[in-house]
Formats: structure tokens, C-alpha cells, sequence
């Protein structure tokens, strides 16, 4: 199993992470500047541009491979709390007046990609504990969604 704080399995991961990241991007209709937030603003927005261009040429390290995977595992809740229109438009709809989780991410970085991981994962399986994945099916603890 890969450890994320060698730098050998850093360089043998950045690849997929980038792309998967990237996939994250597209799905959620983010601009370069909202990629960066999204990594850490220790990245550039050319280096975003780059990562496009050949996610090969960058290794990302420890904390950014972190990130990359709590907004994996949020896409993936999303996925299988909401319907796919839902999951998409997630990240740019506001969800405490007028802030989205993206404004939210901005403001509290890491720590707010780790709560929303958690929050989310946590309502997944108060969902399936509580009557199975027809409960999901039919929208969720919101209800169905139109």
C-alpha cells in the first residue's frame, strides 16, 4: 500500500490524483482559479494549465494528495447521496446563504475539505442505515430533488 509521505509513492501517485483531480474540475465546471483554491493556493495558476496539459509533469505532495483525495471521496458521497445534476452543481450552490462550498473551501481550506468529507460520509450512512438504498434512491434525507 502506497504511503503518501514517501516522496517515491508522492511521484507514483501525483498521475492518477491529477487526473482524477482534473475530472473533478470538469464535472464541476470550476474555473483554473477555482482549481487552484481547491489544491491550495500553493499552486499557480499555470501549473494548473500544465497539470491539463501532461498530469505527469507535476508530483504533488503529501498535504495536495490529501486534499485531492477528501474531494474524491466528497464527489463520491455526493454521487450516491443526490441525483447527478445535484452532485455537480454541489460545490457552486449556496448552502448557508448566500456561500457556496467553494466560498466556504476559500475561507477554511483544508480543515473545510476535511469537514465536508466527514459531513457528507456521515449523512451517506445515516441514509443507508436508516432504510437501505431506495432511501438514497428516492432523494436522499432532503427528499427527491427535481
Amino acid at each position: 500500500m502506497p504511503r503518501i509521505f514517501d516522496p517515491f509513492d508522492c511521484r507514483e501517485l501525483s498521475p492518477d490524483a491529477i487526473r482524477q483531480f482534473l475530472r473533478l474540475v470538469v464535472r464541476w465546471n470550476l474555473s483554473s482559479n477555482d482549481a487552484r483554491f481547491l489544491l491550495g493556493t500553493r499552486y499557480s495558476t499555470d501549473q494548473i494549465e500544465q497539470m491539463r496539459s501532461d498530469p505527469g509533469s507535476l508530483v504533488l505532495d503529501s498535504p495536495t494528495l490529501k486534499r485531492i483525495s477528501r474531494l474524491s471521496a466528497i464527489a463520491k458521497n455526493l454521487r450516491r447521496l443526490y441525483p447527478r445534476s445535484f452532485a455537480d452543481a454541489w460545490i457552486s450552490s449556496p448552502i448557508t446563504g448566500k456561500q457556496t462550498p467553494l466560498d466556504l473551501i476559500r475561507l477554511g481550506g483544508a480543515w473545510a475539505i476535511s469537514n465536508f468529507a466527514h459531513q457528507l460520509r456521515v449523512r451517506r450512512q445515516t441514509a443507508l442505515g436508516a432504510s437501505g438504498t431506495d432511501f438514497i434512491r428516492r432523494g436522499g434525507l432532503d427528499g427527491p430533488l427535481e
